[in-house]
This record gives structure tokens, C-alpha cells and sequence, in this order.
């Protein structure tokens, strides 16, 4: 949730391990076109990128499967095409499971990615992609500071990959201190976040609730489109400002709002609908 990319040496470092401990190392790289500093020097590659296919030495040796798709980096959710690079034992068996499973991608949708994949419109389409991401994470980080709220990275500086951020609010005025209560008044105000307590590594929930570091933390998403990263930055000023005014109700205070009623085909009409549209972050 941190918008902190494994590269370099360090991801070099991963691969190593799991080619001397004979341990596969599954990469997930469905990101990997949202990265938003410039090159590094001699790197090559039309755009700033990463793979962990960089490291790879013997692609039917190494225990690496690379997995990548038009959910994210082509921003086609509902495409369904994804492919996986690794040695040739491993597509085998992911080949018949898909086929037992689903019977894997149809062939037209097959067919239809093939254009997307063509170099040169890769090229366009990511640094399009991270021009445009880039004013999107500017213009959060920018807002979520004016209300008091800070995007941490663990190295310090902006966040360099994906579209989220993981951010502060500790230095909000309680309730809103609490992650948790931040995300159920956001709720409240059309916005979602996620707290950040569901990031924490807390095998059989030994550590309790309140003792988690992550108490104080939230995963917020710069992907929705300009008008709605707009509306959560207005319902979240809004909770904020009733809460330094000190009128910031209580959280069972809040009502579902009514939507007309539902005429039904033989005319008749329902009760009043509970409805809620959110903004998400």
C-alpha cells in the first residue's frame, strides 16, 4: 500500500535467493508501468519500468513465473487476458489448470490484445499512463497535506509506483486520529478508504486491535477518475472541518439518504431505497 517499487538490487537480491534455494518466486508485475521518477542513467528501456525478467539468468532454470495483464498497466479490468513468463514445466501446469478451471481466455479476446502489445504503442500508452498518474498522485499528496494529513513512504520523498498511498492521519483531531473512524465517517461522506489496520502481518490476531501500528494509518488510491479523486477530496475536507469546529456528529447519527421510489414493470411503485454513492479512494 505504500507506492514503495522492489527494484534494483534489491529486487536482484530476491531472484538470487530463490535461484540458490530453489524457491519459486512469483512476481506480480501488474504495476509495473506506474512508476514515476525519471530513468535511471544507462537504462535503455523507452520508459522507466521494472522486471524482475532483468535478473533472470536461464529462463527454464531460474524458479521465477513473471505475471502480467491488461488489468492495471492497460487498465482493462474487464479484458480477462493475462500472461505468465517462467520455465516451461510451470506454463505446462498452469496451462491445464486454466483449462480445467475456465478454459482460460476466449479466442477473440485473445485476438484483440494482440495490438496492445505492439511495442511501439506500449511505448505511448505507458508514458501517457504516467503522465497522467503523476499529476494524479501531485494533486492527492498536495490536498491530503493542506487538510493535515501526510502520504509516508518508508524512504521519504514521494511515492514512486502504483496509484496509492499510504497515509497519516495521526495528526488529525480526534476521533479522526483513528484510521478506523476516519474510514466510517468517510463511509458517511460518499468516500472510501482503507484502513490501515487491514495491512498489519498479525498471524491468528495475536496482537490486538488497538495495539496495531497501523492504527492511525489508511491506503488511499489516486486510480478513480479526476471528478470523483475530487469529490473524496471534498467529503474528506468536510469531516475535517466539523471536526475542528467541533461539530462533528456522532458516528449513529448518520442516516442512509432515501432514493425515490422504484416503479415496477406493472407500474406499482416500492418503498423509498437506502442509497449510498461513494467516491473511492
Amino acid at each position: 500500500p505504500t507506492g514503495e517499487p522492489v527494484e534494483g538490487d534489491v529486487l536482484r537480491e530476491y531472484v538470487k535467493i530463490a535461484r540458490e534455494e530453489g524457491t519459486m518466486f512469483l512476481m506480480d508485475e501488474f504495476y509495473s508501468h506506474y512508476m514515476y521518477e525519471p530513468k535511471s542513467a544507462g537504462d535503455a528501456r523507452p520508459f522507466r519500468t521494472l522486471s524482475s525478467a532483468e535478473f533472470v539468468e536461464d529462463v527454464e532454470k531460474d524458479p521465477v513465473c513473471i505475471v502480467n495483464g491488461f488489468t492495471k498497466n492497460w487498465r482493462l479490468p474487464g479484458f480477462r487476458v493475462c500472461w505468465v513468463v517462467g520455465p516451461k514445466h510451470c506454463i505446462d501446469v498452469l496451462g491445464s489448470i486454466g483449462s480445467f478451471m475456465d478454459g482460460g481466455a476466449n479466442n477473440p479476446l485473445q485476438k484483440a490484445a494482440i495490438p496492445l502489445l505492439d511495442p511501439e504503442f506500449v511505448e505511448k500508452d505507458a508514458l501517457a499512463l504516467q503522465a497522467h498518474f503523476r499529476a494524479k498522485r501531485d494533486y492527492m499528496i498536495n490536498e491530503l497535506e493542506k487538510m493535515g494529513i501526510k502520504a509516508q513512504r518508508p524512504k521519504g520523498g514521494l511515492p514512486q509506483s502504483t496509484f496509492y498511498l499510504w497515509a497519516d492521519v495521526s495528526a488529525l483531531p480526534p476521533p479522526l486520529s483513528n484510521g478506523v473512524i476516519f474510514f466510517e465517517y468517510c463511509i458517511r461522506h460518499k468516500v472510501i478508504c482503507v484502513p490501515g489496520i487491514f495491512f498489519d502481518v498479525n498471524p491468528w490476531h495475536r496482537r490486538r486491535f488497538h495495539k496495531s501500528p497501523y492504527l492511525n494509518m489508511l491506503r488511499l488510491s489516486y486510480g478513480p477518475a479526476w471528478p470523483n479523486l475530487r469529490a473524496a477530496v471534498k467529503g474528506m475536507k468536510e469531516i475535517i472541518d466539523l471536526a475542528k469546529a467541533g461539530k462533528l456528529p456522532p458516528l449513529d447519527a448518520y442516516s442512509p439518504p432515501a432514493s425515490p421510489p422504484l416503479r415496477m414493470p406493472d407500474g406499482s411503485l416500492t418503498g423509498p431505497r437506502s442509497v449510498k454513492k461513494t467516491a473511492r479512494l
